[in-house]
């Protein structure tokens, strides 16, 4: 064909309205050790991010709003040809069933005509043959075989699609507020393997053709895998070569119902599956990092393939603490603020006075916390009680620990009891009683039971008068 096609044809041609890619390069096993990601992987670090059109584009399946993902690691690059065929082969010879072959134009290739199911197998098979947690999961056993629609096992250390949020936000590469993945609002063939298009006014390339050094041959004219530049988080070709499965369900109003949540994973069923990033035979609009399609999870053809994710078992978690005079209108808690808040409690005739501490994970993968505070000083006696009842020693020891919670479990309250020293602090001389100015300040501080040093804090200062 000599321009790219209408989307009405595109649609027809290929059976969906996008495709998405996996990951690898070389094919090793990645293990993480001393903090850092597994080999061939990036971490995206946890936090909110902007989501959603920019650049004054307007497509109504995807209005810019803000959500939150926890920390997970992305593959540096598409799954290749030569890893699918290297994990197919051993699932085959252990129990899996009817994986599909996939194409390649070689083995540094990116892996393609690969359907939704496959992917998911192919991503239990790769855990299970790495000795780690297959993900997916139909009846509680692991999914080896058929389509029934799997339950996702999330805090497991294997293998899966990632979910839109996550696969947006790592497309983005810590940009703000520019099309593409680079950081900019332009395209060429310089930066990504698309089909160029004089109508639009943002892709800047010379022809109206496939890109012209991959356009050789029969069959799909993708391109190695890595060939472009990384965006700003070092992941490569998260725009064009081929689309990338996620795991989500394509929902065209789902957009903005996930406003302001945390890791959001589509709707809870439908009939399309997610497809991100653009491909070699798609024109520039579909390249930009907001742009949202789907396909039916048994589409497969020469644009579709898939990157790979991985929950991170360490700092998907996320400590928080807050304090206040009462456990309603709390500050921090679903928050996560590193930076210490504190709330101010007055002891009028320096009378006991009493605050709250609420102690949540965050993150989506279980975790206890250790909840650390300072005690209380010769003038201030301090006592915390939770649930259990008087828990003052555990917390003088730094040993108070929570049980294992998410981001969906409630948060933690603990009472602290804050009991002047009248003795020391209250002054008569003759018929006039004086009681000193005196502070006292609780530092309280949450930490990850899997990661200590994933903490947060805050403080309730209590002062007489």
């Amino acid at each position: 064909m000599s321009r790219y096609e209408s989307d009405d044809s595109f649609l027809r041609r290929f059976g969906c309205f996008a495709c998405i890619i996996l990951v690898g390069s070389v094919f090793t096993v990645p293990t993480r050790a001393n903090g850092l990601p597994p080999s061939g992987f990036v971490e995206i670090a946890g936090g909110p991010f902007a989501m959603g059109v920019t650049s004054g584009d307007a497509d109504a399946n995807a209005p810019s709003i803000t959500v939150t993902v926890s920390s997970c690691y992305l593959a540096e690059t598409e799954t290749t040809k030569s890893q699918w065929d290297a994990v197919r082969s051993w699932a085959l010879a252990n129990g899996y069933v009817g994986l599909a072959t996939g194409g390649g134009k070689a083995d540094n290739h990116p892996v393609q005509t690969v359907s939704w199911w496959d992917v998911v197998k192919w991503c239990n098979a790769r855990s299970e043959m790495e000795g780690l947690t297959p993900v997916y999961k139909v009846g509680g056993t692991v999914m080896r075989t058929g389509t029934a629609t799997p339950s996702v096992d999330w805090a497991a250390n294997g293998y899966r699609l990632p979910t839109e949020a996550e696969w947006e936000k790592a497309a983005r590469g810590g940009g703000v507020g520019t099309r593409f993945s680079w950081g900019t609002d332009v395209i060429s063939h310089s930066e990504a393997n698309y089909y160029g298009s004089s109508g639009i006014s943002y892709d800047l390339s010379p022809i109206d053709q496939h890109h012209p050094s991959y356009a050789v041959g029969d069959g799909a004219y993708t391109s190695p895998v890595g060939s472009f530049a990384a965006n700003g988080f070092g992941l490569r070709d998260t725009a064009g070569n081929v689309f990338e499965w996620c795991w989500d369900w394509f929902d065209a109003n789902y957009y903005p119902t996930s406003d302001g949540t945390t890791d959001p994973r589509g709707p809870a069923e439908g009939t399309i599956r997610v497809l991100r990033g653009g491909g070699w035979n798609a024109p520039a609009s579909r390249a930009r990092s907001c742009y949202r399609d789907g396909g039916s999870p048994s589409s497969a053809n020469e644009q579709i393939g898939f990157r790979v994710a991985r929950s991170n078992q360490v700092t998907a978690t996320l400590p928080d603490v807050a304090v206040g005079t009462a456990s309603g209108g709390m500050v921090g808690v679903r928050s996560y603020a590193p930076s210490a808040q504190m709330v101010t409690l007055t002891s009028k005739r320096a009378n006991p006075t009493a605050g709250v501490v609420l102690v949540a994970n965050r993150g989506s993968l279980p975790d206890s916390l250790t909840l650390q505070a300072t005690g209380g000083s010769a003038l201030f006696g301090v006592a915390y009680f939770a649930a259990e009842g008087n828990i003052t020693s555990g917390m003088l020891a730094g040993t108070y620990v929570t049980g294992e919670m998410d981001h969906q479990d409630e948060a933690v309250a603990i009472r602290t009891s804050i009991t002047p020293n009248k003795k020391k602090l209250i002054r008569k001389k003759g018929k006039r009683t004086t009681i000193l100015k005196r502070s006292h300040v609780l530092v309280l501080r949450a930490s990850s039971v899997a990661d200590p040093e994933v903490v947060d804090s805050a403080a309730i200062r209590v002062q007489t008068k």
